[in-house]
């Protein structure tokens, strides 16, 4: 009696299991980046972990599905580890979308493209302000002052690289109660800067800038005249804390 034929070997998981893993193990560096340098902006490590969890669920799911696509089955049964290694690779999927390229389609030049817009927004309030009252606000209050009578929209105080932070910016104190009128030096003298001081932080320096730079090295400035500029954490060349104000000419006595 000669011996049933065995049905042929197929592996369904193999292909889905291989891309799927490819996909992980080509983001990950750049996964592993995109965490290293949010340590430095943002000032801890929670953006690490939460990649770094993302990194070895996407992985380990990848490699289930791998290692059940290697495991064959016979045609007429077995079709419980097709479907099991297709979940999980559905599973590894979301992971690798979620925990990779999310932060990818969002790179830090965009961040900081949005974080120079809010910081020009809240120089040109101090310069609507200044327009309306004569002089800048007063320091200790500075942000309340704006929201009430300017700024109905409070995410611009905010950083991209710091979501945490009601405020992601300071304002330069030396303005405070100064008249524009005779401010000579409105286009190098700062107004609002990044800090992490939180909402209100004021200051006439850059001791008040974050630990670490949260932009390629760099932070950005709003002068008086309104308009914004990155510059390098040791190259702020040019600009000044302090206002250089002239004072008004005394008016010539009229002739009797």
């Amino acid at each position: 009696m000669s011996e049933q034929q065995q049905p042929p070997r197929t592996y369904p998981g193999l292909a889905l299991g291989l891309a799927i893993y490819a996909v992980a193990a080509a983001l990950a560096p750049k996964g592993v980046a995109y965490c290293a340098a949010t340590v430095g902006a943002r000032g801890h490590a929670i953006p690490v972990v939460a990649g770094l969890i993302a990194l070895c669920s996407s992985v380990a799911a990848a490699v289930t599905a791998l290692v059940l696509g290697l495991a064959p089955r016979q045609v007429a049964a077995g079709r419980i580890k097709s479907n099991i290694a297709l979940v999980l690779a559905l599973v590894a999927t979301g992971l690798i979308v979620d925990g990779w390229l999310t932060p990818l389609l969002h790179p830090p030049h965009e961040r900081n493209v949005q974080c120079l817009s809010n910081v020009k927004n809240v120089a040109l309030a101090l310069t609507m302000y200044v327009t309306d009252y004569d002089a800048y606000p007063p320091a200790a209050a500075w942000c309340d002052v704006l929201n009430a009578s300017i700024i109905k929209n409070r995410d611009i105080y905010r950083c991209p690289q710091a979501p945490s932070l009601k405020s992601g910016q300071a304002y330069n104190d030396r303005l405070a109660g100064v008249n524009p009128t005779g401010l000579g030096n409105a286009d190098r003298v700062v107004s609002v800067f990044e800090s992490d001081r939180g909402w209100n932080a004021h200051g006439g320096g850059p001791h008040l800038l974050p630990p670490a730079p949260r932009h390629k090295g760099g932070d950005n400035y709003g002068f008086a005249d309104g308009h914004v500029k990155w510059f390098l954490r040791d190259q702020r060349g040019g600009i000044t804390w302090d206002p250089k104000v002239t004072p008004a000419p005394t008016p010539k006595p009229q002739a009797p």
